[in-house]
């Protein structure tokens, strides 16, 4: 089969490499949609120290059960499938609290196993022993499902921050969580969603998928000044940080 093979730092290569076969806990899945997630982008630019090459990359799929192996309960050939990427051991004092993302132990798809940039993908134990494992319903275009994990990520993050109707909300960076953050926080009510960014391609694809945004190109305009404003000085109730600039991150971002 061919698969995408991180070699290392700026080495993707298109290699044919062997089907992987299913043992008796696992599966394989043939590969009906993969999305590039920035980790994804940044391994391949900068390296990573997580990975050991040669690796297949790639860990937000969607695909469909080709082989099942016979200890596996509740899946068999012919599912429709997406996982949830990040295994925590399943032990430690954090995954027993449901904070996997802290576990020491925490493995990967695409980093600690081959992953989902290949026509198929074994998924390994873990995925079944971790309940990582979700159905997708067939109405469902694998186009759409495969966004499923880093929505997920958005969900996950403002379940923290309890967004509600008449709150106005900043969010920082309009890649693809920055833009479904602020479609999130308007679908629960935000009364108003500035979007700071300085990318004018950025600017125009995220106001053709979220209308309602108000842009702020912090390069060329006063942050502080529009914010003021636009809300009586009030300022926001909720910043979300969605770009990997280190002052934004640290709440030192220029407002100018």
């Amino acid at each position: 089969m061919l698969a995408f093979v991180y070699k290392g730092i700026g080495s993707l290569k298109l290699e044919d490499v062997s089907e992987p076969k299913a043992k008796d806990d696992t599966g394989v899945i043939k590969i009906e949609a993969s999305s590039v997630c920035g980790t994804d982008i940044r391994a391949f630019r900068f390296g990573s120290s997580k990975i050991k090459a040669p690796r297949i990359i790639g860990h937000e799929v969607i695909g469909t059960f080709v082989e099942v192996g016979k200890d596996i309960k509740g899946f068999k050939i012919g599912d429709r499938v997406q996982i949830a990427p990040a295994l925590g051991c399943g032990t430690c004092c954090y995954c027993k609290k449901g904070y996997t993302n802290l576990c020491d132990n925490l493995k990967t798809i695409g980093f600690d196993f081959d992953g989902t940039f290949a026509e198929y993908m074994e998924i390994p134990q873990e995925v079944f022993a971790r309940n990582h494992l979700t159905k997708v319903p067939e109405n469902l275009s694998s186009l759409e499902a495969v966004l499923a994990e880093p929505i997920a990520c958005i969900v996950n993050a403002q379940s923290y921050l309890n967004i509600a109707k008449g709150d106005i909300v900043a969010v920082f960076g309009s890649g693809f969580i920055g833009t479904m953050h602020a479609a999130l926080a308007i679908r629960k009510g935000a009364e108003k969603v500035f979007m700071i960014e300085v990318n004018e391609n950025r600017i125009k694809m995220a106001k053709s998928v979220v209308p309602e945004l108000v842009i702020i190109n912090s390069r060329q305009e006063s942050l502080k000044d529009i914010i003021a404003a636009q809300t009586d000085n009030h300022g926001v109730d909720v910043a979300i940080t969605a770009c990997s600039v280190g002052l934004a991150q640290v709440g030192l971002y220029p407002v100018r």
